[in-house]
């Protein structure tokens, strides 16, 4: 009985991380303290420690958050190290919580997915009605970027919606489960809703990142005969979306023109010339400190010192991380830092394609991806979404389950 109800507590504090995370990461924050707390309360991680020590996934993870705790060691700014390692706890809670526990069965599983999805879709209804209020109350045009996204960063938000919609496709093409026309025309619609917005979001990794999802999820459909004339029209729609983006979103007009002048120009603060002129700093960092990285604490003030001496003012003013996570664990945690996170990448993707999970594999895209341009775990919002996925993906075999296979 005691067991029963702990575990209906930590099923539905995981639903609300689930629906909130795409709508604030400060509520969220209190459905993972519930999810944790229900935890420890139900003891479950008594029982199951010596299955979770033996799960080299489980190994790694513990290790990174546990090189991030070395790297104060030999940290000149201790406060900016902690603070760090606080935005990381869920690094370390998730997959403590999701390994030593057996709460989830494969329906709970699927319901945490579309709870996801039903959370990102509400964030997308709240952005543009609040665009629409702004203009007909105030005759003010919120519908693009920044203005448009009031619950996170675009690039964090498209993260969002690119899994989301990997989710539906999952849904559409693989899952076998009968399903009434009604929720098939709903999914139909939320992924023409999404490409609108992400269109409307403007994250140029988020478009471009999109249009793998569509290809990811599309083409092992086109080898299910039931499946290949709906995987055609929405490879014929990812086809359309991409280059609709690419020659009518004027963030895309620049990039050629900023990325080839940024060596011209070292005091830009246009977002892809200056990217290049970080990454270039970066790079020449981690020459001097690949051993061991510059410490958990240190990764920011070397990146300033370095942007000062460049003359690089644009930077310099928006105090730039390394706009990308493998540079900064790399800067931070040196080799040992950077081989672990690769690891955390490769380990699942294998795994994906053994199993033909095609909705795990393009979570390790999206993320990847996003990883490749932004410093993903520097925020909750990058490390919440990261944490409780990977986890949840990568103990599906511990559960014996058979859930997001083809």
């Amino acid at each position: 009985m005691y067991k029963t109800i702990t575990n209906n507590i930590l099923f539905y504090s995981s639903l609300l991380i689930a629906f909130l995370m795409p709508l604030s990461h400060k509520i969220t924050v209190y459905a993972i303290m519930l999810f944790v707390l229900s935890w420890l309360l139900s003891g479950q991680w008594l029982h199951n420690g010596k299955s979770a020590i033996k799960n080299p996934v489980f190994i790694i993870l513990v290790t990174f958050f546990l090189l991030h705790l070395v790297g104060l060691l030999f940290s000149s700014n201790m406060h900016a190290g902690w603070f760090d390692i606080e935005v990381k706890l869920s690094m370390i809670l998730f997959p403590l919580v999701f390994f030593l526990s057996d709460f989830l069965t494969e329906q709970k599983r699927k319901t945490i997915l579309l709870t996801f999805v039903a959370g990102t879709a509400l964030g997308m209804f709240i952005c543009v009605g609040a665009a629409f209020y702004e203009y007909y109350a105030n005759n003010v045009n919120n519908f693009f970027y920044m203005k448009l996204s009031i619950v996170h960063h675009p690039t964090y938000f498209a993260m969002y919606i690119c899994f989301a919609l990997a989710v539906i496709l999952k849904y559409l093409f693989y899952d076998e489960v009968k399903k009434s026309n009604l929720f098939k025309a709903i999914l139909v619609l939320l992924i023409i809703l999404f490409a609108v917005f992400i269109y409307m979001l403007s994250s140029k990794a988020g478009i471009i990142i999109f249009f793998v999802t569509l290809i990811a999820m599309s083409l092992p459909a086109l080898l299910k005969k039931n499946k290949r004339i709906f995987a055609s029209f929405v490879l014929i729609f990812a086809a359309f979306q991409i280059w609709f983006s690419l020659t009518q979103n004027m963030r895309f007009e620049t990039v050629s023109k900023s990325v080839a002048t940024a060596e011209q120009n070292v005091t830009t603060e246009e977002s892809n010339g200056v990217r290049v002129l970080v990454y270039e700093t970066a790079i020449d960092i981690i020459k001097s400190n690949y051993a061991i990285g510059v410490g958990t604490g240190d990764i920011k003030d070397e990146l300033m010192r370095e942007y000062k001496v460049r003359n690089m003012t644009g930077a310099l003013t928006n105090k730039l991380n390394a706009h990308s996570q493998f540079l900064e664990t790399f800067i931070g945690q040196g080799i040992a830092g950077i081989s672990i996170l690769l690891l955390l990448f490769l380990i699942p993707f294998i795994n994906s394609i053994k199993t033909k999970n095609w909705l795990l594999m393009t979570f390790v895209f999206v993320v990847a991806l996003n990883f490749i341009t932004e410093s993903m775990l520097n925020t909750q919002a990058g490390v919440v979404f990261f944490a409780f996925f990977y986890s949840f993906f990568v103990t599906l075999k511990n559960n014996k389950e058979k859930l997001l296979s083809d």
